[in-house]
């Protein structure tokens, strides 16, 4: 799938294996849940526990996972739960 820079891309819309990447250089990372996307930039929750940007410029190194490889359903659900935390946590935290 490509998308243009000028496209307003509501990721939550779109169907799993089209928001589950990999970073082509960082493999350590684990699978990444593209959760936001930005003007400038999109947001990945990766299985490493961490939400990364990534610049527009740089999205070719976020590369579509194997569904092959990869149990699209199982890797989805883990992942969105973790944002999901992440997110109620941040919540939490936020002054009133």
């Amino acid at each position: 799938m490509q998308i243009l820079p000028e496209t307003v891309v509501v990721p939550q819309r779109l169907p799993p294996e089209e928001r589950l990447f990999r970073h082509a250089k960082r493999p350590s990372w684990g699978v990444g849940l593209w959760v936001r996307e930005e003007p400038t930039r999109r947001r990945l929750r990766f299985q490493d526990g961490e939400t990364r940007a990534f610049k527009r410029g740089h999205y070719d190194k976020l590369k579509p996972v194997d569904d092959a490889k990869v149990d699209v359903d199982d890797v989805f659900a883990d992942l969105q739960r973790d944002e999901a935390d992440a997110r109620a946590q941040e919540a939490e935290a936020a002054p009133e």
